[in-house]
Parts: structure tokens; C-alpha cells; sequence
């Protein structure tokens, strides 16, 4: 939560680079195969420099084994100037009951 003294304070490009690591889970997925619900306990992020400019482009694909309970996802996070950083995301999945 914002404080007053917070809401003056410049976004960090860092802080951007970190809210797309979260934005990577289930990326390429247009739809699930089946109803689940899913964590990310294992998040993986290999960052070579930071971000330049407001805007980071995300690049990845999501692939599940819903037998083992388990997915990956892995990404590529660029900006003006190319490649920023690499990351992957191994979420645990479980069947919804419906």
C-alpha cells in the first residue's frame, strides 16, 4: 500500500522488471485443458542489467504435466535496447473440483 510519502517516489526500474517476472506465469497459455488452481513456489530470475524506459516486453511459453501436478514457465524480458533478463516459474497444479 502507497503511503503519502511513497506516492511522490519515482517507480524504480528494477520494481518493473519484478512485477513482469509475475506477469510470466502461464504465458502462452490461451486456454487450460482442464480447471485447476496453481501457486508458484520456484521463481527463477537471471537478470543481466536493468531495464531502460518505462516498458518491458515479455517473450515465453507455459507447458504442463497435469498427471505430475507440475508446469513450467519460462520468459525473456527485453526492452528498447534488447535483452534485460531470463526467467522461469515451475507452478504446482491441482484439478479444481467444479
Amino acid at each position: 500500500m502507497l503511503t503519502p510519502e511513497d506516492a511522490d517516489e519515482p517507480v524504480r526500474p528494477t520494481a518493473r522488471l519484478t512485477f513482469a517476472f509475475d506477469c510470466a506465469n502461464q504465458i502462452g497459455v490461451e486456454k487450460l485443458d482442464a480447471p485447476v488452481t496453481m501457486i508458484d513456489p520456484d521463481v527463477w530470475a537471471h537478470v543481466l542489467r536493468e531495464p531502460v524506459g518505462e516498458w518491458i516486453a515479455i517473450t515465453g511459453e507455459t507447458r504442463f504435466h497435469y498427471a505430475a501436478g507440475r508446469g513450467l514457465s519460462v520468459a525473456e524480458f527485453s526492452d528498447r535496447e534488447g535483452l534485460v533478463a531470463a526467467g522461469s516459474l515451475c507452478p504446482l497444479v491441482q484439478p479444481r473440483e467444479p
